[in-house]
């Protein structure tokens, strides 16, 4: 099962979103899934071999640990999303939930452990503009980072061309 927090993310996986599988709705602070209401959902999602998770920085505390939860009782085992494998993927320094604390504050995310990628594969020809991003990642950005992007700073008196430009914008 390929699940993803937003419509974009799961496409871009070949998955759904997290609500859409599960049939989830929110009430207040809390969740709940309809999928437990229905026998041919429940016995699908019994059948499920491993769950992955992409972009997991988008997935709230209570959110993962409620799917944690709905798992283990759909498979009527006290382990951590049942104990069906679970894969989870992101990068914890994008983009975070909308609502509610970062995955990792969940007492289910305690015992997985990273896997750090180390090379760039986008930008492997490139590495100049690796070290710039990796500075804008981590809002330390240097003096010849700062002079990059200066260098590709235009200016037009078209509004239009103004709008519809891409601005970037730190969040330190």
């Amino acid at each position: 099962m390929v699940m993803a927090p937003t419509g974009v993310a799961a496409q871009n996986v070949g998955g759904k979103t997290i609500h859409s599988t599960l049939r989830i709705r929110q009430i207040g602070e809390n969740y709940q899934t309809l999928s437990l209401n229905d026998e041919t959902s429940r016995i699908q999602l019994t059948k499920i071999k491993a769950i992955i998770i992409d972009e997991v920085s988008m997935v709230s505390d209570k959110l993962f640990s409620f799917l944690s939860n709905t798992f283990s009782m759909l498979h009527k085992n006290h382990k951590i999303f049942g104990g069906i494998p679970t894969l989870v993927i992101g990068d914890l320094a994008q983009l975070p939930p909308v609502n509610g604390e970062q995955v990792f504050f969940s007492q289910v995310w305690k015992p997985f452990f990273p896997l750090f990628l180390t090379k760039p594969h986008r930008q492997r020809d490139d590495l100049k503009y690796y070290q710039l991003l990796q500075e804008l990642r981590f809002g330390t950005l240097s003096e010849n980072s700062k002079k990059m992007i200066n260098e590709k700073t235009r200016t037009s008196k078209n509004k239009n061309a103004i709008i519809n430009s891409t601005h970037l914008v730190g969040l330190r």
